[in-house]
């Protein structure tokens, strides 16, 4: 093969194209942190050294409450949410792989603050389901840490489908029928 190419490049007047082969091949670029800093300018007025200096206000961060861009909230719900890793877990892989200090009590609180963040979405979800007229709903059991037990406990998380739209979860400890959302028990 590597011939060929050889004498192409040796008289490409005398070879003519005809086509291609291709490969595709999976590949990945791990994680990268970074901080993102934001300039913010203040500026004094030159012919006034008396006056204060201005500055416009800096502004507010994407998630209230933290210091966390969406991309790096949405990596925080992924490793918690999908990927099933407790926050000491995360706050092991930030500090082991990345040299990242950042303590689980802040990962708990940035959590909430995005949970918070999201809460609209969650909320317009839940009412399209409450106005479903079919809905499927299924329990799966998930163990769960209780703080200060020291063991696993048994918990559920219900899901309901909509066939035609939406997909709602709820927690609960239990699987019986108290446990189903009470919007839907009460709308019969």
């Amino acid at each position: 093969m590597k011939q060929r190419i050889a004498e192409v490049e040796a008289d490409p007047d005398k070879w003519e194209e005809i086509g291609e082969d291709y490969q595709d091949l999976w590949d990945m670029t791990p994680a990268h942190y970074f901080i993102r800093r934001i300039l913010n300018k203040r500026y004094k007025h030159k012919s006034d050294k008396l006056s204060p200096p201005v500055q416009a206000p800096m502004p507010s961060p994407p998630i209230a409450g933290t210091r966390c861009t969406p991309g790096f909230a949405a990596h925080l719900l992924i490793s918690k949410y999908c990927d099933h890793l407790p926050q000491y877990r995360i706050e092991q892989r930030l500090k082991t792989r990345y040299g990242i200090e950042m303590p689980r009590q802040k990962l708990n609180r940035w959590n909430t603050a995005i949970a918070e963040r999201l809460r609209p979405i969650w909320e317009a979800i839940k009412q399209e389901i409450l106005a479903s007229k079919y809905l499927q709903i299924d329990e799966t059991p998930i163990r769960y840490l209780e703080p200060g037990h020291g063991k696993t406990k048994q918990g559920y998380l219900w899901i309901y489908n909509d066939p035609h739209g939406a997909v709602y979860y709820d927690w609960a400890t239990g699987r019986g029928h108290e446990n189903p959302i009470a919007d839907i028990r009460q709308r019969g």
